[in-house]
Order: structure tokens, then sequence, then C-alpha cells
């Protein structure tokens, strides 16, 4: 495992203290990044941090974030971020934060991946659900006691999808994926999950993602079929009572 020293990075009244970036040099099946990141500034501010997986010809092959988390100043809070290598290799990643809409960039690290036999031993599924992007998982092996990661494996480029890490004890867990894009599209999305020990994966799941409605537009969609309702309803009414009137005028 490498660890990397207390470095500062200050930008006006946001920034910090990096006070530790470890990961290891010879990744086996799967690669974590584990930062801890101190609120040295005056300014509370949302943080992720985002790392750019690079091959030897300077190519991104994968993007992987964080959750988001919130640091009131003087806090202390720590990140991590998984990948999962598809083949032997050397490699470099790109570590960045994102603070308060800052970006400070925290340096690039070269490891090397191996890549050795893993037991399909995951199900993973997906699932549009009226609160967002559900995302269930569970053990289909005897006496298995691991964390598992969820981790995007493909989507579109510009928007961001946090990690999730949960712990399978029995039966299933469902979580609730959270990200974020620019402008929103219906866009095909993929995942994985992992062992935190690398040597349990699953198949790669994908769905097309559908927009939530979140309450308010839930709320105003019932408003407005009951006002159609109340409007259908009354000229049904008036119809009927007019209808009558004329019957009465011709007699």
């Amino acid at each position: 495992v490498c660890s990397l020293e207390i470095r500062v990075f200050i930008k006006g009244d946001i920034g910090g203290i990096l006070e530790n970036l470890s990961y290891e040099k010879n990744a086996v099946n799967l690669q974590r990044f584990f930062l801890v990141w101190y609120n040295s500034q005056s300014v509370g501010c949302d943080m992720r941090v985002r790392v750019d997986i690079k091959n030897t010809t300077n190519q991104t092959i994968a993007t992987v974030w964080s959750k988001k988390r919130i640091l009131e100043p003087g806090a202390t809070e720590n990140f991590e971020v998984f990948w999962v290598p598809e083949k032997n290799g050397s490699y470099t990643a790109r570590v960045k934060a994102y603070i308060c809409k800052e970006i400070f960039d925290l340096g690039s690290y070269e490891f090397s991946a191996t890549v050795e036999k893993r037991k399909r031993g995951i199900i993973l599924s997906l699932q549009n659900t009226p609160k967002g992007l559900e995302v269930s998982v569970k053990a289909n092996l005897t006496n298995f006691t691991n964390d598992v990661v969820i981790i995007p494996k493909s989507y579109p480029l510009g928007w961001v999808f946090e990690q999730e890490k949960v712990k399978l004890e029995k039966g299933e867990k469902k979580v609730l994926v959270n990200f974020e894009c620019p402008r929103w599209k219906s866009e095909r999305v993929s995942f994985i999950a992992v062992a935190t020990d690398g040597m349990v994966i699953s198949n790669e799941a994908e769905i097309v993602l559908k927009k939530k409605q979140d309450v308010f537009e839930i709320v105003k969609t019932c408003l407005l079929y009951t006002l159609l309702f109340v409007s259908l309803s009354s000229n049904f009414v008036l119809f009927k009572k007019y209808s009558k009137f004329r019957k009465r005028s011709r007699k």
C-alpha cells in the first residue's frame, strides 16, 4: 500500500488539507483509493473525489467518483473510490477533489493491476422507481461476509455517478444510486458489483434510465386530473339541465 504525505490545497477561503491518500501499488482484481481530507478553511463545502484511470498510452479508460459529503469548517471526512481492472497492465490514476465548485488537482499515481480468477457469486439487478434508480444486490454464495461495492461501469460523458458500498448479511440489499447530469436525457447505463477483497463479482447489469417524478410533479399531475374531472362533471350536469330546459320549452 502506498500512502501520501500531508499536502495543503487552498483557493481563497475554499480548500483544506489532504491528510492521507493511500492506494495499492500492485492491485489484484480491485483498486481502492482512500483519502482523508480536513477542511481547514472558514467555508463549509460539499466535496467529492474523482479518479481518472489512464492506460500506458495516456488514454482515459474509466472515470470513477466517490460519494459526496458535506464538510463544515474544521471537519474531517474519509473518501473511498474503487476501480475494477479488466486486464493486467500498468495504469496511472489522476486524482481530483471537487469542493464548492472549485477543482483541486491532487496528483497522479502509477500502479500495476493483476486480474486473477473471480467467482460470479453476486446477483445484481437495476430498476427504475419513482424515487430514482434502485440497485439490488444479493450474494449467491454461502457464508459470504464481505462488503460489496456497487460501481458504475458505463454512463454518458459529463454525468456523475456515485459508488455505493453495502454490507450483505442475509437476503437482498437495495439502495438508491445518486447521480447528477448536466441535462436530462434517457440514457443506457451499466453497473457491476464486487466484493471488497476483489475475489467475488457480479455480471454487468444495464438499464435505460427513466426520469424520476418528484413530489411536486406528482401532486401537480393529480391536481390537473382532479380539475379535469371536476370540469367534465360540471359540464355534464349543465348539459343535462340544458337538455331538460329545451324539452320543457318545446311543450
